[in-house]
């Protein structure tokens, strides 16, 4: 049986784009991104979405991770 297809992005990876998006680590997240070739799981975003420091930002979190395909 086939599955989603795509890379499953580590939460430290998560981290670093959020935190500094211009590396080059964050640039190439960025276009997998854009080419809509990412995955994520529950416990990855259960992490990303525990070291949000606002409210506000724990919603944009969960607006993004919408988007993304969940193992």
């Amino acid at each position: 049986m086939a599955g989603p297809k795509g890379v499953l992005v580590d939460t430290s990876v998560w981290i670093q784009f959020f935190r500094f998006a211009q590396t080059k680590e964050g640039l190439h997240l960025d276009r997998l991104i854009q080419a809509k070739a990412i995955l994520t799981c529950p416990p990855i975003r259960a992490e990303v979405l525990s070291g949000a420091r606002t409210e506000r930002e724990r919603s944009r979190l969960k607006e993004i991770f919408k988007a993304i395909p969940s193992l």
